[in-house]
């Protein structure tokens, strides 16, 4: 049985039109499209059901518009990624809020944060290296302007402090991440 990405790609219009290249880049890109939407769907429904909507869609904007350009850990596996991810949103929508900090505090951790994001992204994962110095600088240049953004908008903007420490709790775990893989890579 063939895959949606390669019903797509078998199309008439794509076999004449695409290179090999090209058509390795398109089925990677609706392999993920397919992998991240049914997880998408997936918690979106457990956090609806538990009553923290709000607090995962936040997370889930921050981490699409920081971690994409950014990088951090990456599992080898579907189910791996499932898992990690689903343990990473517990924690930060769930257990870390809980987590007494105050207001001034979660004010300093996030500008550290945004700091520790602008120095070390963009990291590079085994799946998705760098393709060349203008990804490398797009993915900076996006990375750094969202970090700041999210930073602010956390800081000014956000008046309920269990909505703050959920987003705040994504900027510092994606930043531990950071330092996590950069680590991993100067030990290797």
């Amino acid at each position: 049985m063939q895959t949606i990405e390669e019903k797509i790609l078998s199309n008439g219009k794509f076999r004449k039109s695409l290179t090999d290249i090209e058509k390795i880049k398109v089925r990677y890109a609706l392999t993920l499209i397919r992998n991240e939407g049914v997880k998408l769907i997936i918690f979106f429904v457990l956090f609806f059901a538990t009553g923290y909507i709000k607090e995962f869609l936040l997370c889930i904007l921050i981490a699409c518009t920081v971690r994409v350009f950014a990088g951090g850990i990456h599992m080898k596996t579907n189910i791996g990624c499932f898992l990690f991810s689903l343990v990473v949103l517990v924690s930060q929508i769930i257990l870390l809020p809980q987590i007494h900090m105050p207001e001034i505090c979660c004010n300093i951790a996030l500008i550290l944060t945004v700091g520790i994001i602008c120095v070390l992204s963009p990291v590079e994962s085994a799946k998705k290296p760098f393709v060349g110095r203008q990804r490398y600088l797009l993915c900076k240049r996006v990375s750094i302007i969202s970090s700041i953004i999210w930073g602010i908008v956390l800081i000014f903007f956000i008046p309920d402090m269990h909505i703050k420490l959920c987003g705040a709790w994504v900027l510092i775990v994606q930043a531990l991440q950071m330092c996590g893989v950069k680590a991993y890579h100067c030990l290797k």
